[in-house]
């Protein structure tokens, strides 16, 4: 069995398993790949979930921390891309002449 990696290198499952450890994972990810956790989250089910990337952002993986206290890879890809948050425009009702008429602000 093999597993493909986000900056394209195979990996045997015997070297890299999908489901380890979570300090085991974390380990192999930084070295081998140089990858490091960059964000954190808890999904809707209450499992864990980590986002691994390299200091340039070409390659990253998610782990999910699964009960009983497993992590998994889930994902891997590359590039990783920081987007721009972009706040929302608020939308006013402006009433003239029994009209509404509704203006960006």
């Amino acid at each position: 069995m093999f597993l493909l990696w986000g900056h394209g290198a195979l990996a045997d499952s015997d070297s890299m398993s999908r489901c380890d450890k979570p300090s085991v994972i974390e380990s192999r990810l930084k070295n081998l790949f140089e990858e490091f956790p960059i964000h954190r989250g808890v999904a809707n089910n209450g499992q864990l979930v980590i986002i691994y990337s390299d200091q340039d952002n070409t390659t990253w993986t998610m782990v999910r921390i699964i009960p009983g206290g497993y992590a998994c890879i889930i994902f891997v890809g590359g590039p990783w891309v920081k987007l721009k948050i972009i706040p929302i425009p608020e939308v006013k009702p402006k009433i003239s002449n029994e009209e509404i008429e509704y203006v960006w602000t």
